[in-house]
């Protein structure tokens, strides 16, 4: 008898053959499944990309926006809704360097959530360009004095 499995399953963005692709809306995650089980993980990279990327790509965090994640309108609690500013933000913002440091602030906005709710002391994220059409986002989650590091490298969709 196998243990269950606990956890988060973990997501990030990737491109193997090995790996099963997710996609929500037009954002591919990936998954791995080997012997068919799926690779799950205890730390915050999956309620980091679904924090970053989980919500509606035309909400801009706007109280009040129609346009919503649907999730987040039976949730009375206004910090623990998925606006994913991110997600609208490489939708909205032309692909430049000078437009990095408000996809920074808008992941951090993001992301937030894991110091008010005390899952973490400190929250970084540090963006870059490493190819036309992509960035880079580093996350530092500090929590208890662990550190947990990840890069989520979505397509930055907007014309330049």
């Amino acid at each position: 008898m196998s243990l269950p499995q606990q956890g988060d399953v973990l997501m990030f963005t990737a491109d193997s053959t090995e790996l099963v692709r997710v996609v929500d809306q037009e954002l591919a995650f990936t998954i791995r499944v080997t012997n068919g089980v799926v690779e799950m993980t205890a730390a915050f990279e999956t309620a980091a990309a679904l924090s970053l990327f989980g919500g509606n790509f035309e909400d801009d965090g706007t109280p009040g926006n129609p346009l919503t994640y649907w999730g987040n309108l039976t949730e009375t609690d206004p910090a623990a809704w998925y606006v994913s500013r991110t997600q609208y933000l490489l939708e909205a913002l032309p692909a430049s360097s000078a437009n990095l440091l408000q996809l920074e602030e808008a992941a951090g906005l993001d992301l937030a959530w894991f110091v008010s709710v005390g899952a973490a002391s400190s929250v970084d994220v540090v963006a870059s360009i490493p190819t036309i059409g992509r960035v880079d986002l580093a996350i530092a989650i500090s929590a208890r004095g662990v550190e947990s590091h990840f890069t989520f490298s979505p397509n930055w969709k907007a014309a330049v």
